[in-house]
């Protein structure tokens, strides 16, 4: 939208639920249309965004809220179509980053789950398709993230260590791909992170308070 790009964010949020309201008339008007449904779940999205960049994020987390549940409701009538399951693992994921950005480590792990539960599946439809893959990979790293910022270290290691083996299929698939390499990276240092964190002597680094210098 030229509103947002020109960096008028209330101006777009108006707009963005104008068309909301809309949207939402006629999928209510034939619930069973299921274009007025897709415009739907993207609308809740677009407000989402714009209330997140203005930094209302109780707002803009209810309103993803409303996003997985609509985008759920279309996955689930349909189980087969894809791009709908992606749809609903990305929702999810993003419900994720809020309530871990909000300090709600619970719930964030609830939905990563919920997204990682979705990419499994796909990568299980189509075991080929990279990105889905790299998704599987992310998904992981995300629950093994909130598992270590609750303390749990052993969860956070299975995390990291199943993010790690996609990581390592991917990265000897294509040893070009920089991105997939730098995931890589980013794996190994994670879960090696993680063990270390485990170990006693790291808990003691961290709880041992400092001596005081004599004559201060």
């Amino acid at each position: 939208m030229i509103l947002e790009s020109q960096g008028d964010l209330s101006e777009a949020l108006s707009v963005y639920r104008e068309s909301l309201a809309l949207i939402k008339s006629l999928s209510e008007s034939d619930p069973s249309n299921v274009n007025w449904q897709i415009g739907l779940c993207a609308s809740h999205y677009k407000v989402g965004e714009m209330l997140e960049s203005q930094g209302d994020l109780s707002g803009a987390l209810s309103v993803y809220r409303e996003s997985v549940m609509l985008i759920r409701r279309l996955s689930e009538s349909d189980p087969s179509n894809v791009v709908w399951q992606n749809d609903l693992a990305a929702s999810h994921a993003k419900l994720g980053e809020m309530l871990e950005s909000q300090g709600d480590l619970s719930g964030a792990l609830i939905a990563y789950r919920e997204s990682l539960a979705v990419c499994q599946r796909l990568t299980e439809v189509d075991p080929s398709n990279a990105g889905w893959q790299r998704g599987l990979s992310v998904s992981h790293e995300r629950v093994g993230d909130v598992l270590e910022s609750q303390g749990d270290l052993k969860g956070a290691q299975i995390a990291y260590r199943e993010s790690l083996s996609v990581a390592i299929r991917l990265a000897e698939s294509d040893p070009s791909n920089t991105i997939w390499q730098r995931d890589l990276l980013v794996c190994y240092w994670k879960e090696e992170l993680a063990k270390w964190k485990a170990l006693p002597w790291w808990k003691r680094i961290r709880t041992k308070k400092p001596e005081r210098p004599a004559g201060l």
